[in-house]
């Protein structure tokens, strides 16, 4: 199995590398309740895509996704938010 090394290396890791480093966050108190609840709203096939993708395309559509989101939200409700 590949090591942390190998991705400072730059070799391709691994998709088990991949997920068993994932399952660490397993251990965190509902993480687990969490990430099944939001896989089950998406669509068959989304995990395996996105985990297709090299890391900085990830990023830039994270980065967009926060973007549209932030788009829809009014300075009155960031105010509101703040208050509460």
């Amino acid at each position: 199995m590949p090591t942390v090394t190998d991705a400072v290396d730059g070799k391709n890791l691994s998709a088990d590398f991949r997920w068993t480093r994932a399952r660490a966050y397993d251990k965190v108190p509902g993480m687990k309740d969490a990430q099944r609840r939001v896989w089950a709203r998406l669509p068959d096939g989304a995990r395996a895509a996105l985990a297709g993708l090299a890391p900085a395309d990830l990023r830039t559509l994270l980065l967009a996704v926060a973007r549209d989101r932030a788009a829809a939200v009014r300075p009155a409700d960031v105010v509101r938010r703040w208050r509460a």
